[in-house]
């Protein structure tokens, strides 16, 4: 199982079978540091802005930057029961920071069956059977009935955040998020 970014295109990887699309997800690039902060998702790590040297920086905290404690603590408060709908970008950009957009990502499996063995040339080979067809389960089912489970739709407790999703799915009601 992987997911790619829809940015590159659609399904395009053979041999795999799309099992979920999931929506664009809000992103910012810090003004002073150049680095892009994810405002959902799991394990990300929180990052001020700095003028530190990207280079010496840790790869993970890099690619799973959040937005800073500070910005996140003001969504989480201001963006309660407030009633413009621009407030979260709003404040985002008070704090030097520029919403990026991408496709969302999609999920794709690649159920791999049993090697077997064939005759070429008069010399035995082993290949790797990749056939939907030949399986008693599709491959959609087996994503939906495995584990552990992933979300099916972006989500944050912060009410800012929340909002910022919201917009990018405009067509979801409340429940549905």
């Amino acid at each position: 199982i992987t997911s790619i970014d829809r940015d590159f295109g659609s399904n395009t990887w053979p041999d795999f079978e799309r099992v979920e699309v999931m929506d664009p997800v809000p992103m910012f690039v810090g003004d002073i540091d150049g680095i892009r902060r994810h405002a959902v998702g799991a394990g990300l790590h929180p990052l001020e802005q700095s003028t530190k040297d990207v280079d010496a920086m840790n790869t993970s905290v890099l690619l799973r930057s959040g937005l800073p404690k500070t910005l996140l603590n003001e969504l989480q408060f201001a963006c309660s029961g407030n009633d413009d709908p621009d407030r979260a970008w709003k404040l985002a950009a008070k704090y030097g920071f520029c919403p990026v957009f991408d496709a969302g990502v999609e999920r794709l499996i690649w159920v791999v069956g049993n090697k077997k063995k064939e005759r070429h040339d008069g010399k035995d080979k082993y290949s790797s059977r990749n056939s939907f067809d030949e399986l008693d389960v599709p491959p959609i089912k087996l994503w939906d009935e495995s584990f552990p489970r992933y979300v099916k739709k972006h989500y944050s407790p912060n009410p800012g955040v929340q909002e910022m999703i919201k917009f990018l799915r405009p067509d979801c009601k409340d429940s549905e998020i």
